[in-house]
């Protein structure tokens, strides 16, 4: 894995002329040049890291074996080992390659001039791909270090004779096997993604298990022969919190916050044995493989990049997992639709004590209203009597938000009382309820809302986009046959490239439609429901139920002078 003859020495012009030994003389005390036949010990370092992606394949080799290799470069050509360079803990691509230690340690001696040569097993082991490396290069190069690579050497140039300026073949020989790597690379992670796509398209969870499953390996008949698989079983301690997760939000009403809250009082099991925060909540009502599915290759972490992909009409795969269900599909779709409204409505409305918080205005500036307290009358009039005012009960009401945000001026602070609001809106839904003729208008509407047409048009679009591809494919086929000329060909695919905008900008509008007009139908039949059955609901339901209850049929409540405006979500 070496050459033999490595180290060479370029033509050097040893006649110099008076002014240029005067000049050597003043910048390196000596007026000669080093004599070439004068034997130099080269002082190397040798660079260690262990890394993924296509070194996992020849090029992976443990820190033994990379240390081993470059000895056996160093001991056969008698060099000097200086210091050794490890990098063997994992980085992220948003990190700088010079956060590593070992590297940033190997540029700090290469500064301070310690060694002449660095060794590494291939040079993809000094960065994740060639612009990394090539930096990396650029700034050994400038320091007057060479890099020699155990699996791909270049022939090292005499230390004192080495010039970075004019070593053109050495840059563009080092160009061309960085290009090589990055090659690699990318054949590498495509075949991975190939392999993780076919796997998540049988049905099989490519990647990691979320909590409540775990992977069990078995040895299972493949083709004729043993073959060992691992396959996904569920973990009965961990699925049984999953699923009181999704029962205390889709079913009794609580908080994300809430549900940590209860979680955690009784030392409930979490992720990585920690404790349950609101991401960790979140993450778990959202997550699709508890209702069978596998959800693989829609990529979050770079979100510009995946809506761009996602815009192009990229799609990544769901469909039903082997893996055992917690919750079903209509479901778990009711949990994401509840989250949005959630959402909507913000995080005091959710965690709020008022049944009305999120949904009552101030009539003056239309601002939001918050629940405060204060001592009764009744408080002050014993306080007077020597009695403490905060052992007796208090009176709690609705404030408008504005005043809190921009001061008293802004607008008035009382909206009205809590229970006189609450009491007058309940009342008016229930008598909504008992109206046989509201029932009759709900049910028509029901029955009146239909998005198969939207669905069949948007389907029909989908179908025709799937073609553009195959058009292309033929476009491209008959011009390389010479069936048509070139300015024909770029006609043609600027005319399906036309065509290619009109059809996903019509598909976007009857998505949007056709969500639409799902929440509709949701809302109307949640609405429905609640009307034909509403003192029974309603009075079995607990006080998270009931605010959910609420934000499903009321939009909007305006109170003033005793006198209540709402707008309903239908």
């Amino acid at each position: 894995m070496y050459y033999s003859n490595t180290v060479v020495q370029p033509n050097i012009n040893t006649n110099l002329s008076e002014m240029e030994r005067i000049e050597r003389k003043r910048l390196t005390g000596s007026y000669e040049l080093p004599d070439p036949n004068t034997p130099y010990t080269i002082r190397a370092g040798i660079y260690i890291r262990v890394s993924t992606g296509p070194q996992a394949n020849d090029d992976k080799a443990s820190i033994p074996e990379q240390r081993r290799a470059a000895m056996e470069v160093i001991e056969h050509n008698k060099w000097a080992l200086i210091r050794e360079y490890q990098d063997i803990e994992a980085t992220s691509y948003e990190e700088s390659p010079l956060s590593r230690e070992g590297l940033s340690n190997a540029i700090r001696d290469a500064e301070n001039a310690l060694y002449d040569v660095l060794l590494v097993w291939i040079d993809s082991r000094l960065g994740r791909n060639s612009e990394e490396v090539g930096m990396i290069r650029k700034s050994l190069r400038e320091l007057g270090v060479q890099i020699y690579s155990v699996k791909k050497p270049l022939q090292i140039i005499d230390p004192r004779f080495y010039n970075p300026k004019i070593d053109r073949f050495r840059r563009v020989q080092e160009g061309i096997y960085d290009l090589m790597s990055d090659n690699e690379s990318a054949e590498f992670s495509a075949k991975m993604q190939f392999g993780k796509m076919k796997k998540a398209l049988d049905g099989n969870i490519p990647s990691r298990v979320p909590f409540g499953y775990k992977k069990k390996k078995k040895i299972a008949i493949v083709n004729g022969k043993e073959k060992v698989i691992s396959e996904v079983v569920p973990d009965n301690q961990q699925l049984a919190i999953v699923k009181e997760i999704f029962d205390l939000y889709l079913n009794q009403g609580y908080g994300i916050r809430k549900i940590c809250g209860i979680l955690n009082a009784k030392n409930a099991l979490a992720p990585r044995n920690g404790k349950w925060n609101y991401s960790t909540v979140r993450y778990t009502l959202k997550n699709p493989t508890y209702a069978g599915k596998v959800r693989w290759g829609w990529k979050l972490s770079d979100f510009r990049r995946s809506k761009q992909r996602l815009s192009k009409g990229y799609s990544g795969v769901i469909v039903n997992g082997h893996h055992l269900a917690i919750i079903t599909e209509e479901d778990f779709v009711k949990v994401q639709k509840k989250t949005e409204i959630k959402a909507q409505l913000g995080g005091r409305a959710v965690a709020s004590q008022g049944l009305l918080v999120g949904l009552l205005k101030c009539k003056l500036c239309g601002g939001g209203a918050y629940i405060t307290s204060s001592p009764s009358m009744y408080a002050y009039k014993m306080e007077k009597m020597g009695k403490p005012k905060d052992r007796f009960s208090k009176i709690h009401y609705y404030v408008c938000s504005t005043v809190s945000k921009y001061g008293s001026t802004a607008c008035k602070r009382y909206i009205c009382g809590q229970k006189r609001v609450e009491e007058l809106i309940v009342n008016e839904i229930r008598n909504l309820a008992n109206s046989k003729e509201a029932q009759k208008t709900f049910e028509k509407t029901l029955k009146t809302t239909n998005n198969d047409g939207a669905k069949l048009k948007e389907s029909a679009l989908n179908q025709e986009l799937k073609k553009n591809p195959q058009k292309r494919e033929r476009y491209t086929r008959i011009y390389g046959e010479k069936i048509i000329t070139y300015d024909e060909y770029c006609k043609l695919i600027s005319e399906l490239n036309e065509s290619e905008v009109k059809l996903r900008d019509n598909l976007l509008q009857f998505q949007r439609e056709n969500k639409t007009n799902e929440i509709m139908t949701e809302k109307l039949t949640k609405a429905v429901s609640l009307f034909r059955n509403f003192d029974k609901i309603w009075e079995g339901a607990g006080f998270e139920v009931k605010k959910d209850l609420l934000r499903s049929v009321i939009k909007k409540i305006v109170y003033s002078k005793n006198k209540v405006f709402i707008e309903y979500q239908i």
